[in-house]
C-alpha cells in the first residue's frame, strides 16, 4: 500500500472539509475511496509562511525580499534549478541547523568522525558554514534562506574559498543578495513558499515563479525545516537531524532569545507564562519560546502522515521527538542507517 501527501486550495479543501464532516467521514478516507483503494492520500490545504508566521511579518519583509530577487535575477538566470541538482551517495541525509545540539557535536568531536566516514549527503544552513569547515566538517550544501544583509557575516571568511569546489549552495530566490554574491561557486535556486501561489491574483509566490522558473517549496519559516524539506523534496529514505532544535539549552539568558525585542516591554509574569515554557527531553532542561513552537507545529504537521522516510533525531537539546520521529545519537544513528 502507499502513501501520498496531497496539497490542495483552501477553496477547495474548506468544501471537502465541510462535506466530510456532514456525512461523517475523514477527509482521508473520501479521497482513498474515490481515488485508489490501494493508496492512502493526506489531504490538507497548503501550509505557507503566511500561515507560519502571520500577514504583518510578511508584509514587513516583503519589500527586502523583493528587492533581493530583483538584485539576484542576474545570477538565477545563469544558475540552475533546485530540480536539476543531482544526488550522489546514498539515500542518508544529515541536516545540520545551527541549534544548541550542533554546538555540543562538534565540542565532543563525534561530528567530525561520523561525516568523515559518511557516504551519504551532509546539508547544513549558512550560520554554521564556517564553522563546519574550521572543525574538519565539509557539508555537500549548503542553503541560505534568510534574506537579511546581516546573513553576509555568517559566511564572509576565507575558509569558504578554500571549499568553493567541494560544495554546492541552494539559495532561496529572496536570500540576502550579499551571500549570493560572495559564493563562487555552483549554484541552485528555489523559490520559498510564501502564501498560496494557487490563488494566482492575489500571490507572491505565483509572481515570483513567473518570474524565475524555479521549483516552489515549503521552508517552515527556517533554514532548519528547509533543509529537510530539500531532503523530503530529492527523495532521501533516511533523513538525520542535528542542530534542528527549536529550543534553547536552560542557561539561555532571555535577553538573547529572539522572542525577547517583542515581548520585553510586559512583565516578567506575563513573559514566562505566555510566551515560554520548559520541558524535559532528553534527560536535558530545555526552553522553548512561541516562535520555535509555531515552528514545531508547522514542521510536525509536514511530517506527521509520512511513513515511507525514516526521520532521526540525534540533538540531544531538541524538542522535535514526537512519531514519526525516532531519536538516537549520532554513534547509534551512523551504527544503524550508516555502516
Amino acid at each position: 500500500m502507499s502513501t501520498m501527501h496531497v496539497y490542495i486550495n483552501e477553496a477547495d479543501f474548506l468544501k471537502l472539509k465541510s462535506a466530510s464532516e456532514t456525512h461523517g467521514i475523514e477527509i482521508s478516507s473520501v479521497i482513498h475511496n474515490i481515488v485508489n483503494n490501494n493508496d492512502i492520500i493526506y489531504i490538507s490545504k497548503p501550509v505557507t509562511l503566511t500561515d507560519i508566521i502571520g500577514d504583518n511579518t510578511v508584509k514587513d519583509k516583503l519589500f527586502m525580499w523583493s528587492q533581493n530577487l530583483k538584485k539576484n535575477l542576474r545570477v538565477i538566470d545563469q544558475s540552475n534549478d533546485i530540480s536539476e541538482l543531482k544526488i550522489s551517495g546514498s539515500d542518508v541525509s544529515l541536516c545540520i541547523a545551527n541549534g544548541p545540539s550542533f554546538h555540543d557535536g562538534i565540542k565532543t568531536g563525534e561530528l567530525k568522525n561520523i561525516v568523515s566516514d559518511f557516504d551519504g549527503s551532509v546539508f547544513t544552513c549558512e550560520r554554521n558554514l564556517v564553522k563546519c569547515l574550521k572543525n574538519g566538517i565539509v557539508p555537500d550544501y549548503f542553503v541560505s534562506l534568510d534574506g537579511d544583509p546581516v546573513m553576509k557575516t555568517f559566511i564572509d571568511d576565507p575558509i569558504i574559498d578554500e571549499y568553493t569546489n567541494d560544495m554546492k549552495a541552494i539559495f532561496s530566490i529572496t536570500a540576502s543578495d550579499e551571500v549570493v554574491d560572495r559564493w563562487k561557486g555552483e549554484s541552485f535556486f528555489f523559490c520559498p513558499y510564501i502564501d498560496n501561489p494557487m490563488n494566482v491574483r492575489n500571490s507572491c509566490t505565483a509572481v515570483m515563479q513567473c518570474m524565475t522558473k524555479c521549483t516552489a517549496l515549503h521552508t517552515g519559516g527556517n533554514c532548519g525545516s528547509t533543509l529537510v524539506f530539500l531532503s523530503m523534496y530529492k527523495k532521501f529514505s533516511t533523513i538525520a537531524m542535528l542542530g534542528i532544535d527549536f529550543a534553547y539549552k536552560n542557561d539561555i539568558n532571555l535577553n538573547d532569545t529572539q522572542i525577547w525585542s517583542i515581548i520585553s516591554d510586559q512583565s516578567e509574569d506575563e513573559i514566562l507564562s505566555n510566551f515560554y515554557k520548559k520541558i524535559n527531553k532528553f534527560n536535558n532542561e530545555i526552553i522553548i519560546d512561541s516562535i520555535f513552537d509555531t515552528f514545531i507545529k508547522s514542521f510536525m504537521t509536514w511530517i506527521k502522515p509520512i511513513d515511507s522516510i525514516d526521520f532521526i533525531q540525534c540533538g540531544k537539546y531538541s524538542a522535535l521527538d514526537e512519531h514519526p520521529i525516532k531519536c538516537m545519537n549520532l554513534i547509534e544513528f551512523f551504527n544503524n542507517y550508516v555502516r
